[in-house]
């Protein structure tokens, strides 16, 4: 089987219409239509937002602001005062 490479560009319809070069003969053949990656939704776009948010790790759960607080007055009370 041999294979022929043209480029195309697909059109909002999505019908092709593709002429062969004189060379291929007419009977059975197979069309294999290969396209590019799917493309980036432009950015801002929510499918964008989406997509970093699925790539995302969950957060973790945090301390609550009274919890910082507090470790920071333990860490500052441990320091002594060696002057």
């Amino acid at each position: 089987m041999n294979a022929i490479k043209l480029q195309v560009v697909v059109p909002e319809n999505r019908e092709l219409k593709i002429t062969l070069p004189p060379e291929v003969r007419p009977g059975a053949a197979e069309v294999i239509v290969l396209t590019e990656a799917t493309p980036e939704p432009p950015p801002g776009s929510w499918e964008r937002i989406q997509q970093f948010l699925n790539r995302t790790p969950p957060a973790q759960p945090g301390r609550t602001k009274e919890e910082i607080d507090q470790y920071l007055a333990e860490e500052r009370a441990s320091w002594g005062d060696d002057e």
